[in-house]
């Protein structure tokens, strides 16, 4: 299983590349997301979002801090032992430092319900729906703020690598998600359309994990008058609950 997954990332990873080379809309993009966790009375999380990322050639770079808070409950809606519910509401700052365009920053709240489906001890299945209002305030005087709200939808999958799970919680994984965005006021930039990404993680334990995926991204953006509509997107992301 694990050779299968190593198999499927890889030749995932392969087809993007061979995509963006022989397309010239293709852009490569690298996210970088450290996401610290505390878990608080009452069931309820906090959430960090500490996030970068940058695009290739390098015409422009963003700085993410999101905050989510979640409160989570077994029984909200469906009363089954495998099911965990949460009801989520944040706020995300996204600054954008376009090197010769206009620099702009996003003040994005959020709300969202998510349920997490345990199938058994190996397979996880998530779901997400998350409402977005984006403001985006431009700093150069002659351009206009802006306006944009979203619904966003995310199917994730993940899977462990039962032969190197030395104990529950620990070892590879497989994660994969299918996300879906409904522009119903869409902004000039990032308006995110389709995105499909396959990965490997590894759970050092309970409270800590790394992972590693490789998107493909479909967007509509118009960015220094250019329109870019497909993008290999590489991420790696630390999670880490503190308490």
């Amino acid at each position: 299983m694990l050779r299968n997954g190593f198999f499927i990332f890889l030749l995932f990873t392969a087809f993007l590349a061979k995509s963006q080379s022989s397309e010239n809309d293709f852009s490569t993009q690298y996210w970088l997301d450290l996401v610290p966790k505390w878990n608080l009375k009452g069931q309820s999380d906090l959430k960090l979002d500490l996030g970068y990322r940058t695009i290739s050639p390098q015409t422009w770079q963003r700085f993410i801090l999101r905050g989510q808070y979640e409160y989570y409950s077994y029984d909200l809606l469906f009363k089954s032992a495998n099911t965990k519910e949460r009801l989520i509401g944040g706020l995300g700052l996204f600054y954008l430092d376009a090197f010769e365009g206009s620099n702009s920053l996003e003040i994005r709240p959020m709300q969202g319900y998510q349920l997490d489906l345990e199938i058994n001890s190996y397979l996880s299945i998530y779901q997400l729906l998350r409402f977005e209002e984006r403001f985006e305030m431009k700093f150069d005087s002659n351009q206009d703020n802006d306006f944009g709200f979203r619904i966003r939808y995310k199917a994730q999958m993940d899977y462990e690598i039962g032969d190197l799970v030395f104990q529950k919680g620990t070892g590879f994984y497989i994660p994969f998600y299918v996300e879906v965005f409904l522009n119903i006021v869409s902004i000039k930039q990032f308006n995110d359309v389709l995105r499909i990404s396959p990965g490997i993680g590894y759970q050092f334990n309970s409270d800590f994990k790394i992972q590693l995926t490789a998107a493909y991204q479909y967007t509509y953006e118009e960015f220094k008058e250019l329109t870019r509509t497909n993008n290999v997107v590489f991420r790696l992301a630390v999670y880490k609950t503190i308490f």
